[in-house]
């Protein structure tokens, strides 16, 4: 299977990148390093596509970067695949030391080999960093942990799971959902669903909870024997407890704000864990989120009008909650004591205002102009040619840093006359609309002729190979929970690895006289050996 994955890049000794990335596996108490292959696909040379495969999973017995290092690099010369470390273009790793220090890093030691090899610094973490950092507004946070104890307060009791369904089907009965989801404290997109799922169940959850504490007042809700659910004096007291904090206009107003600025990154979140996003897609995302959210920064009376009056006041109303502001004193610790004569002023100055500028500040820091590596590749691209027409000679010094890697370095300049040429005339005949300019790195590596630009071509393949996300290292240890269980807790490192590899790439279709000529191969019989009596 290794073989068959890595067949095309070892056969064009294409460049390629490393995801790796770390998980403890609890049933062996073992470190496991997931060691994945980022690169081009060109069977179809009309029609290239990226490829990103698990190629092995390593039990590591010290994390540091020497030893992660040496695994990484053993990876890639396992004898089914013999890739060439001087051709690693890229590394995607998270944000901690071992792996991104400059000095002695992870990274440090693949550049001492390949120095090449840049680093990024995986864009879904880096995301969830920001956002992250800017839910520290007190209010937010009290938030979150409201949400979060209304899901353990469900999710650790299949009584109060069975009661909140059949809440569900009396008074929602369209919904789609029949649990509340968790707050994932790693993937952001899936808290993004959480507040969407919780927003449609706001107000049969606040009815679910008062079902609990008064239940004569739900007789709809009785047992089919028309007997009452006996809840005990702990579920009581919970349920007293969220219910006071959910139906206060305090948190009606926080959530909505909340998940309103948090939609603006959402499309950021589901992007970085695709297989298909290059760096140009990447970047321009980013910079359409960040300008985005300034927007609504510089528009925050209109559109924080809009969201008080359509989504605020309707939700407040529907769970019985009149309009108001904390109480102030002189000197308060854990609240905002901003200066306002209305509610809605409030919460704008108190919430709103500080969350926006939070998180476009963290987004700003995090992913800023000095963080965006290969600018120069993103200049190859038809509509950065045809907007900006940028002098060849600018274009040309700003791919120096490659020039190793070009077939024919000296005709770069004239390559690149051409190319512009060539993108400037087809952009004169795209007025009609025609869409004859590719709008990606992909789309544009599928129309370069590698015969004409040969050069260009190359360029565009290191451009495609970049990594933006260690997601595909991340689904490898989702695999590896439903493989290994606690039934399966002794299952030895190159069995796991190769089940996984397996069950990963169970789509990949290997022809059963492969699989026994490789076999037969690996281990050699008499039983197997030519007969002189084969003829007859």
């Amino acid at each position: 299977m290794r073989e068959k994955l890595t067949s095309k890049l070892k056969e064009n000794d294409l460049p390629f990148t490393i995801i790796a990335d770390e998980v403890t596996d609890h049933h062996a108490n073992q470190e496991v390093l997931s060691v994945c292959l980022r690169f081009v696909d060109l069977t179809s040379p009309q029609d290239p596509h990226i490829k990103e495969c698990l190629i092995n999973l390593i039990n590591v017995e010290r994390a540091n970067a020497s030893t992660i290092a040496t695994k990484i690099l053993e990876s890639i010369s396992h004898p089914s695949i013999s890739l060439n470390p001087r051709n690693i273009r890229g590394q995607a790793y998270d944000g901690a030391s071992v792996m991104s220090s400059e000095k002695a890093g992870v990274q440090a030691k693949i550049k001492e080999i390949s120095p090449l090899a840049l680093y990024t610094h995986c864009y879904a973490h880096t995301l969830n960093l920001s956002i992250a950092a800017s839910c520290k507004v007190q209010e937010v946070r009290n938030l979150i942990d409201t949400i979060n104890e209304s899901y353990l307060f469900l999710n650790h009791s299949p009584k109060r799971q069975r009661f909140f369904e059949r809440a569900l089907n009396e008074y929602l009965p369209a919904c789609r959902h029949s649990k509340l989801p968790g707050l994932c404290k790693t993937r952001w997109v899936e808290r993004h669903t959480c507040y969407e799922v919780f927003l449609e169940m706001y107000e049969c959850f606040v009815t679910f909870l008062d079902a609990i504490i008064s239940p004569g007042e739900y007789q709809n809700l009785l047992l089919d024997d028309d007997e009452n659910w006996n809840w005990d004096r702990e579920t009581k007291i919970k349920a007293q407890g969220l219910k006071s904090s959910l139906s206060s206009f305090q948190c009606v107003a926080v959530f909505i704000i909340t998940k309103n600025i948090l939609d603006e990154v959402k499309p950021l979140a589901s992007k970085f864990q695709k297989q298909d996003c290059d760096i140009g897609d990447a970047y321009k995302l980013v910079d359409s989120s960040i300008e985005n959210i300034r927007s609504i920064r510089e528009k925050i009376d209109e559109t924080f009008s809009s969201w008080y009056n359509s989504e605020i006041i309707p939700l407040a109303d529907n769970i019985g909650v009149s309009e108001c502001v904390p109480r102030k004193t002189s000197l308060q610790m854990n609240r905002s004591n901003v200066p306002s004569n209305t509610p809605m002023e409030h919460y704008k100055r108190a919430i709103a205002i500080p969350l926006l500028d939070s998180l476009l500040g963290q987004m700003k820091e995090r992913f800023s102009e000095d963080q965006r590596h290969a600018q120069g590749l993103l200049r190859l691209l038809p509509s950065v040619i045809i907007s900006e027409n940028e002098p060849v000679d600018r274009m040309l010094e700003s791919l120096q840093f490659y020039e190793g890697d070009l077939p024919f370095p000296r005709s770069l300049g004239n390559e690149l006359r051409r190319w512009n040429a060539l993108w400037h005339k087809k952009g004169t005949e795209n007025v009609s609309g025609s869409g004859l300019v590719p709008s990606n790195l992909l789309l544009t590596l599928g129309a370069c002729d590698r015969d004409s630009f040969p050069n260009i071509h190359r360029l565009l393949i290191i451009a495609c190979t970049l990594p933006i996300s260690s997601a595909e290292a991340e689904r490898s240890f989702s695999l590896v929970r439903r493989l290994k269980t606690y039934l399966r807790s002794t299952m030895a490192e190159e069995r796991l690895s190769d089940l996984s590899i397996i069950a990963m790439h169970y789509g990949e279709r290997i022809p059963i006289d492969e699989v026994c000529h490789t076999f037969v191969q690996a281990h050699p019989r008499k039983l197997f050996q030519v007969s002189l009596f084969d003829n007859y």
